[in-house]
């Protein structure tokens, strides 16, 4: 009989902003944000945004989208303003995977 070991899962969240010009023929840019507080997105390993942040060379929300779901992110909802699709993205991660901050506040108060 073996032991079993539960793992301690964390869920991380992105948002992308497909962006088009305010005529059909100009080019849509995508970008990523990971928010504001690093902290609270900061993978120990450097190539998680490495490929994330290849969403940024992207122009359409399809591409968005697939790439997005190579990597394992799931869409959780999505929404346009004018000329803008926000898109955000859920992924679980095993909480070894993300380094704690010293710059964290403390959550114990």
């Amino acid at each position: 009989m073996s032991a079993a070991f539960g793992q301690n899962k964390i869920d991380k969240f992105c948002e992308v902003r497909v962006i088009t010009g305010n005529s059909l023929t100009a080019k849509m840019v995508a970008r990523i944000s990971f928010g504001e507080n690093r902290w609270l997105f900061n993978p120990k390993d450097s190539s998680v945004f490495k490929q994330l942040k290849y969403v940024n060379t992207l122009t359409t929300g399809s591409d968005v989208l697939n790439y997005m779901a190579k990597l394992g992110w799931q869409l959780i909802n999505a929404h346009a303003e004018a000329f803008i699709e926000i898109l955000y993205f859920k992924k679980t991660f095993d909480t070894t995977e993300f380094t704690a901050d010293a710059n964290a506040p403390s959550l114990n108060n």
